[in-house]
């Protein structure tokens, strides 16, 4: 089963945008999710979705489809994604510290469904063939909505269901996704924050009681990316916001101890 993963290349300073790189690498036996016979071929796929999720609201999901360009920029070096094209899951346009979640549907043609308007079922022959290791299904008609198959329902040789209902009749091509995921912590603005106020006390001899600020929020830091790198998300999610509460609004201008 083909098993897509995800690397992050950087954030820029300011969290305007993130950079991300296709990393699945080729099928063997020691990368059995990899691209390549059993599994399907990297020069089959048909577009890539992005979906970003911040832990601070994990209901709402801000999908993006990458560009022809794009994609291959991601299947190279990496692909730039503004916080912009996120805009669900971002204010100001940039990304907000905290956790992000970033889903990567990787999509493959095929041909042969149909599905009702308002129902969740759908037929197909060999959909447990077809669909096997799959997690979604995409239209031609929205070609950034997913359908998320119910893995609740078994597929079948003739179709099975996916988690929402149906926003049209569909019929004949589609694509399936095999999909990835990746934890990003964004700390820019708390980061930025902190360092300017540490010059600020360096130079202008901040009181203790401010420095006091400054140890609390490092020792916060240090606590983020512990429980960040241990699989703490939502931990390390909150601390991220903490640090970042301490510079508002959200601009690293209005940063300082005074």
């Amino acid at each position: 089963m083909l098993t897509p993963q995800l690397k992050l290349v950087g954030i820029a300073d300011d969290a305007t945008s993130i950079t991300l790189q296709e990393n699945t690498g080729a099928y063997s036996t020691s990368n059995t999710g990899g691209f390549g016979t059993p599994n399907p071929a990297q020069g089959t796929i048909s577009g890539v979705i992005l979906v970003a999720t911040q832990y601070s609201n994990i209901n709402i999901q801000a999908p993006y489809r990458l560009s022809s360009t794009e994609q291959a920029s991601f299947f190279s070096a990496g692909v730039s994604l503004l916080a912009t094209q996120f805009s669900v899951a971002t204010l100001g346009g940039v990304f907000q510290d905290g956790v992000f979640d970033f889903k990567y549907e990787c999509l493959f043609q095929s041909t042969g469904i149909s599905a009702v308007q308002g129902s969740k079922q759908f037929t197909l022959t060999n959909a447990n063939t077809i669909l096997a290791g799959a997690v979604g299904i995409v239209f031609p008609d929205n070609l950034s909505l997913i359908y998320y198959i119910d893995k609740s329902q078994p597929l079948t040789n003739a179709g099975g269901y996916v988690t929402s209902p149906f926003l049209a009749s569909e019929t004949g091509n589609f694509e399936f996704s095999y999909e990835g995921d990746l934890k990003v912590l964004v700390d820019k603005a708390g980061y930025n924050c902190w360092l300017r106020d540490v010059g600020i006390w360096a130079e202008d001899n901040c009181q203790q009681e401010n420095f006091r600020h400054i140890w609390t929020r490092y020792k916060q830091r240090i606590a983020m990316t512990t429980k960040f790198g241990s699989g703490m998300y939502y931990d390390a999610h909150n601390l991220a916001v903490k640090v970042a509460s301490y510079c508002s609004p959200h601009v690293y201008s209005n940063c300082g101890c005074n």
